[in-house]
Order: structure tokens, then C-alpha cells, then sequence
């Protein structure tokens, strides 16, 4: 991601830079009329993946796979009706999170 002053940050800088600060790679999700600036910010250079499903419940499962088999943070993205689908697999990782004594 191209460096901006913090003058001159944008809503989706800031969400990009969060990330990459977080150590987040991957991002899975699909596109929405909601998140067109993040993909125009997403094109200047960043370093984060973004792994494009076909539909909201897939990117939920896929993240979650991510999460489990690398330890890493995995972030799921969905245009705002879709993320309803979203519920069963962000649930089935909280389960997960749970069993295995983690905060996170």
C-alpha cells in the first residue's frame, strides 16, 4: 500500500493498513457496492491477497480452513446483506476458538 500521511488518510487506507499491521496475507471474500473503494486503495499496491469466492458462505469456510490450518488471522469480507451468510461458519470458528483456549 502506497504510504499516506495521516492527514490525508482515507477510510480504506486506514482498513488496509490496520491489516497489514496485524500481520493479516489473505482476505477472503467476494465484491459488494460497499467495499469499491477498498478494491481501488487494494490496486496501489498492497501486499494482502485477496482470495475472491462465490458467494459469502464459501469465503466464511475458506477463512476459517486458513485460520485453522496456519494460525494466521484470516479476515472475511461481505457485501453488508450478504454477510447474513456468514453466520453458521463465523459461529463454527468461535466454537473453535473456545475449545482451544484462545482469546482471539
Amino acid at each position: 500500500m502506497k504510504p499516506a500521511s495521516p492527514k490525508t488518510m482515507n477510510g480504506a487506507q486506514a482498513i488496509l493498513r490496520m491489516l497489514e499491521l496485524h500481520g493479516v496475507t489473505h482476505v477472503f471474500g467476494l465484491p459488494g457496492e460497499t467495499t469499491i473503494p477498498w478494491y481501488k486503495e487494494w490496486g496501489s499496491g498492497s501486499d494482502i491477497e485477496y482470495v475472491l469466492t462465490r458467494d459469502e458462505r464459501t469465503a466464511s469456510y475458506a477463512a476459517e480452513a486458513y485460520a485453522k490450518i496456519t494460525g494466521r488471522p484470516a479476515v472475511l469480507e461481505a457485501p453488508s446483506p450478504g454477510v447474513t451468510h456468514c453466520i453458521d461458519p463465523v459461529n463454527s470458528c468461535s466454537c473453535y476458538s473456545e475449545e482451544n483456549g484462545s482469546d482471539e
